[in-house]
């Protein structure tokens, strides 16, 4: 569950940020206090956290995904990427063709967010969903994604929340 504050920080953003496939308003906003991210879209909101589609304006306007970490998620992120000097060095070595590119981790105003390589093919769920997978292209499927697990954990990351909703194209 997301603490008072977090829920009304997210309801601010859902006012001024149109959800995916709705139209975009006019002009784009940005989340109060981080000035240097321009929110374009809500892409995805769970338990822990909500994704963003932002223009990171210092870097040539590239198109990021901005992950605002919830109150529960909190006490892991300061313990494993914000507060360990270790994991967030560990993070952004994780060059891989298959895992999502980590860009930056910081805070504001103690809500931690992620800036991460923004992925624009959908989710597995979302192909589980529109289509049957042959056997062949199940086990191509499951032989990349062991792949980039097996990278992750011989550096010492373990992902916690890995399932279709999660696997990006």
């Amino acid at each position: 569950a997301l603490s008072d504050a977090d829920l009304e920080l997210l309801q601010r953003l859902r006012a001024r940020v149109p959800a995916a496939g709705e139209p975009s308003a006019p002009s784009t906003c940005r989340l109060p206090g981080i000035p240097e991210f321009e929110f374009e879209t809500l892409v995805g909101e769970g338990g822990q956290a909500a994704v963003y589609r932002a223009r990171q304006i210092k870097l040539g306007r590239r198109v990021v995904a901005i992950k605002i970490v919830g109150q529960e998620a909190r006490m892991f992120f300061r313990g494993h990427v914000m507060g360990t000097a270790h994991e967030a060095k560990a993070l952004p070595q994780l060059d891989h063709p298959h895992i999502v590119r980590l860009y930056d981790a910081a805070e504001h105003h103690g809500i931690p967010y992620l800036v991460l390589e923004y992925m624009d093919g959908g989710t597995l769920k979302q192909r589980i969903d529109k289509q049957r997978f042959g056997f062949r292209q199940a086990a191509e499927l499951v032989e990349v994604l062991a792949g980039a697990i097996q990278f992750a954990h011989d550096r010492g990351i373990v992902h916690r929340d890995l399932k279709p909703r999660n696997i990006l194209f």
